[in-house]
């Protein structure tokens, strides 16, 4: 656990995401991947390593086939839209303010993954731009843009409701859970070690991610 001097609310979570990337640059420059998850999100952080590292070469060909620059963020895409946001909302694009306009593609900030290579890249660029409390539009969505970088869509990872089956957690590599209770039930299912069976998992569903 890292401690940093600032209050730990939602309208700080992309300093809170900016400062887990500075000190992946500065303690694990050479790392491969960063996952950047929510407090209330379940991952299924063996499936997800062995996702990376079967698949981490078709990602990576995504990237250069695309035109992007090198490295790519992974997670659930959430397409281009025009937001206008209630100021009484905590997911304002501005607090107290109004906002119009058209916005790239992003991913949901419960939970998604960078390649080591964008870790530096991402931690720059952000500093050079206004930052927005919405840590997901503005890292992955804004600055991400900026960069070329690409964003690979996965249908594993989900948000941004608690999925009513927790067996349906099976075939996911990271999704949202809001209670601790709940979150100790999914992984018990996931692990095959709850007193309810689920049915066994598909050998496709990891080709899937």
């Amino acid at each position: 656990m890292i401690r940093v001097d600032f209050v730990d609310t939602s309208g700080n979570s992309t300093l809170k995401t900016l400062l887990m990337l500075q000190w992946a640059q500065s303690y694990c420059p050479r790392v491969r991947f960063v996952l950047k998850a929510d407090d209330d999100a379940f991952v299924d952080v063996p499936r997800l390593i062995s996702v990376l590292e079967r698949k981490q070469g078709a990602f990576e060909n995504n990237t250069q086939l695309s035109g992007s620059s090198p490295g790519f963020l992974l997670g659930k895409r959430q397409e281009a839209k025009s937001v206008v946001m209630n100021n009484e909302s905590r997911h304002d694009v501005v607090p107290g303010a109004h906002h119009t306009g058209g916005l790239p593609a992003y991913l949901s900030g419960v939970a998604y993954v960078l390649s080591g290579g964008v870790v530096g890249p991402l931690f720059r660029k952000a500093l050079e731009m206004p930052a927005l409390h919405l840590e997901d539009v503005f890292l992955t969505g804004l600055v991400a843009s900026e960069l070329g970088l690409s964003l690979i869509h996965s249908p594993c990872f989900a948000c941004c409701e608690e999925l009513p089956d927790p067996c349906a957690y099976r075939r996911l590599l990271a999704a949202t859970v809001s209670k601790p209770d709940s979150l100790r039930n999914v992984w018990n299912r996931v692990r095959d070690k709850a007193a309810e069976r689920c049915p066994p998992r598909n050998d496709t569903d990891d080709h899937q991610c």
